[in-house]
């Protein structure tokens, strides 16, 4: 294909760059998780398109559609450096359309990078229909007409629009007027990428991380996670509980003194309640997997209790010696073992804080046990 024959088929490279837009958008509406900000398709234009052949030294080829992987195109922006991951490994791209590797590009910043365009953040597929969807009428007159689908985020699309008016369309200075300003543009291009978008990118990420941790830890406080904890049906249940709390509800107490001992008595009845229920295998569509073991449970509840241990150093050292006559492993005696040694060590910022009181609320406490009771195991 050629220019002139580009511009008579133009109708059908916006039909196309329509159409890829359609089947995307429908796809990522029907995942849930994506949030995306707004989708664009064009068809080059072909002044546009002239100007790039002339500078190309293309402009009498015969191989269009092969030379210029644009000609139709469209845009996927996502608000969020985890939407665009999460669109890629959802894997939309691939089951919908065949894809031109060759073609496809990869942008990823670079700390070496020498001019404003090796910052920019950008995934560029080029894609086509696949054979079973132009075996339709309505889309027979696409087969073998390519689409570029580029994914990036709101903040590198607002530097690429940028860019493209800058950058890209800068005009011919021949070295002789501008040439010092253009480089400065370029420069300060550069340097919006890597000294604002960049970490703006990564701020909005960890804001988006913290608010989703937030709202995972909020459903299992409303949902009672700590009596839960007992009642769970299995092992496998209780350990992807009993870890959920301990990454998306413990941080985020805002009153940890108040709430410690329920904490530290669910707990250790959890652990109790495991080692009384069976392994059972996690059953998946591929296969039985191992199920989570006692010493699993035992230890994320021994890393709950060891951050809780200075709210309440003798109801720490008592939920230690309950669970440690219980013990059905050599590792979960050593894990209790370690908690135990983790509440009697020096710790310079306690010191600084109390002095040597655990240290001596420790021995008082051991003082007042019988000797030769079960509690004195430890």
């Amino acid at each position: 294909m050629n220019f002139e024959t580009y511009v008579k088929k133009r109708a059908d490279y916006a039909d196309l760059a329509q159409t890829v837009v359609n089947i995307l958008h429908a796809t990522i509406l029907a995942l849930p998780g994506l949030r995306l900000q707004q989708v664009q398709h064009r068809a080059k234009e072909p002044e546009s398109l002239r100007k790039k052949l002339i500078k190309d030294g293309k402009l009498e080829t015969e191989s269009l559609e092969t030379d210029v992987k644009d000609l139709a195109g469209c845009r996927l922006v996502f608000y969020t450096n985890s939407d665009v991951s999460r669109f890629l490994s959802s894997d939309i791209v691939r089951e919908n359309f065949e894809i031109d590797w060759d073609r496809t590009k990869i942008h990823h910043p670079r700390g070496d990078a020498s001019s404003a365009s090796e910052h920019f953040i950008s995934n560029n597929y080029v894609v086509k229909l696949k054979p079973q969807r132009t075996a339709l009428a309505e889309y027979s007159r696409f087969a073998d007409m390519w689409c570029e689908v580029q994914v990036q985020t709101t903040l590198n699309h607002a530097w690429s629009e940028m860019a493209h008016d800058t950058i890209y369309k800068k005009p011919e200075l021949n070295g002789k007027f501008g040439s010092r300003l253009m480089q400065a543009i370029e420069k300060r291009m550069k340097a919006i990428m890597r000294d604002y978008l960049l970490p703006a990118g990564y701020e909005f990420q960890k804001v988006l991380a913290d608010f989703e941790r937030l709202s995972s830890g909020k459903e299992l406080f409303a949902r009672g996670a700590l009596p839960a904890l007992v009642d769970c049906e299995d092992n496998n249940a209780r350990h992807e509980l009993i870890e959920r709390f301990a990454e998306y509800v413990l941080p985020y107490y805002d009153d940890i003194a108040g709430v410690q001992a329920d904490i530290r008595s669910a707990v250790v009845e959890a652990v109790k309640q495991a080692r009384t229920t069976p392994t059972r295998p996690i059953e998946t569509p591929f296969g039985d997997l191992p199920g989570r073991t006692v010493e699993q449970i035992t230890d994320v509840a021994a890393d709950i209790i060891d951050k809780l241990r200075y709210h309440d150093v003798e109801a720490t050292f008592d939920a230690i010696c309950n669970l440690y006559p219980g013990v059905l492993s050599e590792w979960e005696r050593h894990r209790w073992l370690e908690s135990a040694k983790h509440l009697a060590e020096h710790n310079w910022w306690v010191w600084k804080q109390v002095g040597s009181q655990v240290q001596y609320r420790l021995v008082e406490k051991i003082r007042s046990m019988s000797l030769g009771s079960p509690e004195t195991s430890v």
